[in-house]
C-alpha cells in the first residue's frame, strides 16, 4: 500500500483506483511471496528434522554452509603467511607451494608464527557468525552455545607424521563441556581420502561412554584431562589412542562449503595428507549452557 493526497475530486478518483490497483497487484505478490517462503520454511524444517533423527542415531551429520567465506578465509591465511615473510625481507608467498617451502626452510618459526595468527583472524569468525552455523546448533539440539575454548586452526602439511592424531572422543579432552557438547569440523576445501580427511566411527556416541586408551602398552583411563596429567606426561597425549581394531573407521570426504558436526563421544581420528597441498581445516566446539557442565 502507498500513501498518497490528493486535492481535486479528480485527482483524488484517480488516486483511488491507483492506490486500490497498486495495492491488490502488491498483495497478491506478497501473497505468492508468502507461499514461496512458506513451503521453504517446511523443507527446511523437514530437512532439519531428518538431519536431527539422523544425528541422534550416528553421531554425526554433514551440512552446508557458504562456500565464499569458506574460500575467503582460505585466501586470508594465505596472506598471513605472505604478509609475515614480507615482514622479515623473505619472498612473498602466493599459494601452498610457497608456504610449504617456508615450512620446510631454515625460517620455520615464521611459519609458527603465522599459524598462531590464523586462529584470530577475522575470517575464521565470520564463518561461525554465519546463519548456517545457528541452523546446526539447533540440529544438535544446543539450547545456549557457547565455546568451550577458542576455535583451533589445523594447516596439515603433506607426508608430515606430525599432523596426524590417533583415534580418540573430543569428550575427554574437553571436560568443561556439556554432555551434548560438539565439534563443527570445517575444511578449507575439498577433502578426501588422499588429503587426510576425518575417519569416523558411526554410532560409537550411544550412551556417551569414553573407551580405553592406550600408551606405550598401558591402558588409561582419561574420563577427564586432569586424571591424564597424573597418570602420563601431558605433552604426549597426542600420541594416547584408542584401539582401532575394536572400531569400524568410516571416512568422510568433505567439500569446500561442507562441515563435518559431530558428537564429543564419537569415536574419530586424522587422515594423512597424501596430496601436494595442504589441508587446512577449522575445528569450532561447543558447549550448552543449559545442560549441566560435566
Amino acid at each position: 500500500m502507498v500513501e498518497v493526497v490528493g486535492t481535486a475530486p479528480t485527482s483524488a478518483m484517480f488516486i483511488t483506483k491507483f492506490v486500490y490497483r497498486y495495492s491488490w497487484k502488491t498483495n497478491k505478490n506478497n501473497i505468492k511471496l508468502c507461499l514461496k517462503n512458506s513451503i521453504y520454511l517446511k523443507i527446511i524444517s523437514m530437512n532439519i528434522n531428518k538431519l536431527k533423527n539422523f544425528y541422534k542415531k550416528n553421531g554425526y551429520f554433514v551440512y552446508k554452509i557458504d562456500k565464499k567465506l569458506v574460500h575467503k578465509a582460505r585466501k586470508e591465511f594465505t596472506k598471513v603467511f605472505s604478509i609475515l615473510s614480507t615482514n622479515h625481507n623473505r619472498a612473498k608467498i602466493f599459494n601452498d607451494r610457497d608456504i610449504i617451502k617456508l615450512y620446510k626452510s631454515k625460517r620455520k618459526d615464521l611459519w609458527a608464527a603465522s599459524y598462531d595468527i590464523l586462529k584470530l583472524h577475522p575470517s575464521l569468525y565470520a564463518i561461525c557468525n554465519s546463519k548456517n552455523f545457528q541452523d546446526i546448533l539447533k540440529i544438535a539440539d544446543i539450547k545456549q552455545p557457547c565455546f568451550i575454548k577458542q576455535p583451533v586452526v589445523r594447516v596439515d602439511m603433506p607426508f608430515d607424521k606430525n599432523f596426524y592424531f590417533k583415534s580418540h572422543q573430543d569428550q575427554p579432552y574437553n571436560y568443561s563441556g556439556s554432555s551434548n557438547s560438539i565439534t563443527i569440523w570445517t575444511p578449507l576445501q575439498n577433502t578426501d581420502v588422499k588429503t587426510g580427511t576425518l575417519k569416523i566411527v558411526e554410532k560409537s556416541h550411544k550412551n556417551k561412554k569414553t573407551y580405553k586408551y592406550s600408551l606405550d602398552n598401558k591402558k588409561y583411563n582419561i574420563d577427564l584431562v586432569r586424571e591424564l596429567k597424573k597418570e602420563t606426561n601431558f605433552k604426549n597425549y597426542y600420541k594416547i589412542s584408542l584401539n582401532d581394531k575394536e572400531f569400524n573407521f568410516k571416512s568422510i570426504n568433505v567439500k569446500a562449503g561442507e562441515v563435518l558436526v559431530f558428537s564429543h563421544y564419537l569415536v574419530h581420528k586424522s587422515g594423512i595428507n597424501k596430496s601436494n597441498k595442504i589441508r587446512f581445516s577449522t575445528q569450532f566446539r561447543y558447549t550448552d549452557l543449559s545442560e549441566a557442565i560435566l
